[in-house]
């Protein structure tokens, strides 16, 4: 399932995000929430600890270039869009959990 939560700012976006995310989880799903906002607060909202030291994505211009195949930048060529996940999340078996940039692994707690 996936659901995205859009709409004019101020309106509640944000904690709408957090409450189904942590909903979901308490469930027993497993959840990725994706914070796309640049005022990024998904985290903090979801109590991460120091949430103001995640870098977002869009800077991350080697993780982009080794997961896409192009440096950002540059124009012409092609991507490579389904060569592995972007938001580099999961379970690595020879490195063990893989680190989350922009996209966050709720947890029941």
């Amino acid at each position: 399932m996936k659901i995205a939560v859009t709409g004019k700012g101020g309106v509640g976006k944000t904690l709408l995000s957090a409450f189904l995310s942590q909903m979901f989880a308490d469930a027993g799903y497993t959840v990725t929430a994706i914070d796309a906002d640049p005022d990024a607060n998904l985290a903090a909202t979801l109590g991460f600890p120091n949430p103001e030291n995640i870098v977002p994505i869009s800077e991350l211009s080697d993780l982009i270039e080794e997961r896409v195949g192009v440096k950002p930048g540059t124009s012409g060529g092609f991507f490579a869009l389904n060569r592995q996940s972007l938001y580099g999340c999961g379970w690595n078996r020879d490195r063990g959990p893989e680190v989350c940039r922009n996209a966050l692994r709720v947890r029941r707690w």
